[in-house]
């Protein structure tokens, strides 16, 4: 029918008193926790699908953004550090054109060489999740009576 349903179907253009142009971005997320990350390799873009602009925790910090404190320190973890938490952003990918965004998202998606890790000696595949879970556990039998008292 043509109408617009989805929210990535309105455009700033559509809207009144917004500018007729607008950016896409996406965020590449570590998919493993137990690994440093050493740097991104973006070389699946061929020269037309490089981001416009290249977002990372150095530019935040050069910058001396902040994220609001509920997103704590590192909403975008710096190069050789490891993840506090499995899908933690590395880096957000800006492009002026939906299309080259479009094509560039899905030709990333998936492709675990785009960020480089390397495994951290002596640090264990727990993650924060497990952590939390064991911790909710624990708590959840601190409350459960074992023994009923006559």
């Amino acid at each position: 029918m043509g109408k617009k349903v989805f929210a990535r179907d309105i455009r700033a253009a559509d809207m009144p008193h917004w500018p007729a142009t607008q950016s896409h971005a996406f965020i590449l997320r570590v998919t493993q926790t137990d690994k440093r990350f050493d740097g991104l390799d973006l070389s699946l873009l061929e020269e037309g699908l490089q981001p416009d602009r290249l977002v990372t925790a150095e530019d935040l910090a050069r910058d001396s953004l902040a994220f609001p404190p509920f997103y704590g320190d590192d909403m975008l973890l710096a190069q050789g550090k490891t993840p506090a938490y499995l899908g933690q952003g590395v880096a957000i990918l800006i492009y002026h054109y939906f299309a080259r965004h479009s094509v560039a998202k899905n030709r990333l998606k998936f492709q675990d060489q785009v960020i480089h890790t390397e495994r951290k000696p002596g640090l264990s595949s727990v993650t924060l999740g497990a952590l939390f879970a064991m911790y909710a556990l624990a708590v959840k039998a601190r409350k459960m009576t074992i023994f009923s008292q006559p």
